[in-house]
């Protein structure tokens, strides 16, 4: 568990935290939380159809697929993970758009590869998956 007391915003114009116990003066905000009361499954960085995903669990298997949490209305969103880069990060490859994709919303592990439904409704029909 990390502890995180003080931080400095004397070069930040804003901050965003979602923490309790927060007290400030001047520049400087004292605060106490742990980083296990943080999101544990989250987009950390968006560039393109290229995102970076960290998990503080078990990683999950490269080709499986992560759905984005989006807001209600908006299109889903199914990442494929193609590379674990150390420190609980990977690289997962976009299968449809990424705009409004913020770094930190969280994601859920499928635990399974994507997945094409196949049947009577399908057959004799071309599927562009990728």
């Amino acid at each position: 568990m990390v502890e995180i007391n003080k931080i400095s915003l004397a070069n930040t114009q804003s901050l965003n935290l979602k923490l309790y116990n927060v007290s400030c003066t001047g520049r400087s905000c004292a605060f106490s939380g742990s980083a296990a009361a943080m999101s544990t499954r989250q987009v950390t960085q968006v560039i393109g159809a290229i995102v970076d995903v960290q998990f503080n669990e078990k990683l999950p298997k490269i080709l499986n697929a992560l759905e984005v949490e989006v807001a209600k209305g908006s299109e889903r969103l199914v990442l494929e993970v193609a590379q674990h880069l150390g420190e609980n990060t990977m690289h997962t490859i976009a299968m449809e758009s990424t705009d409004g994709l913020v770094h930190g919303q969280k994601c859920v592990d499928s635990s399974a590869p994507i997945q094409v439904p196949v049947g009577p409704k399908t057959l004799g029909h071309i599927i562009n998956v990728i």
